[in-house]
């Protein structure tokens, strides 16, 4: 049989990245890893196209990074842990010489009751791996991408509710990303990896949202996708539910100014409008203020190391936030 490709979740921060994930988990052939890694760029830069996939040298580099991140802080929280010597048996057994098989047998460890025999999608979710397709899709040439969006006012709202962010960064990051996406899905051989998937058709019609996704993926629908395996999102309005929110949609329009909800849209209009988010106020787009965006950037910086003191205690707090910069 042939592996089914590596999957990747990806979307701007704030955009139900969780959400489909843990949805997505719920299908028989889908294992996803139940944290995000967030460092499989990296990864790749400093290892290379072509490294020795088996040496003590590639395995030494890959458990320092495994055991220095957030992500084996959250994985020993869960009881799964990193092993290297297991890694460098499967490794060996099933004589992996790319990228493709390293993943697929290190992602595999995290993922409890899914093998790296490619029976099974294997993958993770990281968000800013949107930033990274084009280098993920050249080390690994089969695999998919799934990317979500959703309405950059709710995602800005969102992402100042539960980090502090500015909502004028918040709104340039989500142009960024967007813009990237389809500045990289020009090349048709990437477009071909890439499925889009809008938040509030997920929330609103999930059966249909994620049959589609079904069909990109080539595997039989499952019905159990519509449920999620656990609260899917611990932060923000959603917070614990164990359902899908229908109504966690649109929140913009109670708990933004008009002046704020303008100022998103004059920043993200043209993605906005081709992407059906009508906008209320902003009839035009206009240029990120580059200086204002930086100047916002040490505020955006402090407010979100607060968010991680008070969820996690200030020591845990701050160890998060270094890992996270560094």
């Amino acid at each position: 049989m042939t592996s089914l490709p590596l999957l990747f979740v990806v979307g701007v921060p704030r955009s139900g990245t969780t959400l489909l994930r843990e949805l997505l988990s719920q299908h028989p052939r889908v294992g996803i890893t139940p944290d995000e890694l967030q460092g499989i760029p990296q990864l790749l830069s400093s290892l290379g196209t072509h490294p020795d996939f088996r040496s003590p040298e590639t395995l030494e580099t890959v458990s320092r990074w495994v055991t220095r991140s957030n992500f084996q802080t959250h994985m020993d929280k869960k009881g799964i842990g990193f092993s290297q010597s297991l890694l460098a048996d499967d490794l060996e057994r099933r004589q992996v010489d790319s990228w493709e098989g390293f993943l697929r047998c290190f992602l595999s460890q995290f993922i409890p009751g899914v093998d790296s025999s490619g029976h099974s999608y294997v993958g993770d979710k990281t968000p800013n791996n949107l930033l990274a397709i084009e280098q993920i899709h050249r080390c690994v040439p089969n695999v998919r991408f799934i990317h979500i969006i959703r309405d950059p006012r709710d995602s800005s709202l969102s992402a100042r509710t539960v980090w502090g962010k500015s909502l004028y960064r918040a709104a340039a990051r989500w142009r960024t990303y967007v813009d990237h996406y389809f500045d990289v899905i020009e090349d048709l051989q990437i477009a071909d990896k890439c499925h889009l998937v809008r938040y509030e058709d997920l929330v609103s019609s999930p059966e249909i949202t994620l049959r589609g996704i079904c069909h990109f993926l080539e595997v039989e629908y499952d019905p159990k996708m519509c449920s999620p395996r656990a609260a899917a999102e611990q932060l923000g309005d959603a917070a614990g539910a164990s359902n899908i929110v229908a109504g966690n949609t649109q929140k913009f329009q109670s708990h933004l100014k008009p002046s704020e909800i303008k100022m998103v849209e004059t920043v993200c209009f043209q993605r906005m409008t081709t992407m059906g988010y009508p906008t209320k106020y902003a009839e035009a787009q206009k240029p990120v203020n580059k200086i204002r965006y930086c100047a916002l950037g040490p505020s955006d910086l402090v407010r979100s190391t607060c968010s991680q003191i008070r969820q996690k205690g200030v020591f845990r707090g701050i160890a998060y936030r270094l890992r996270q910069i560094g």
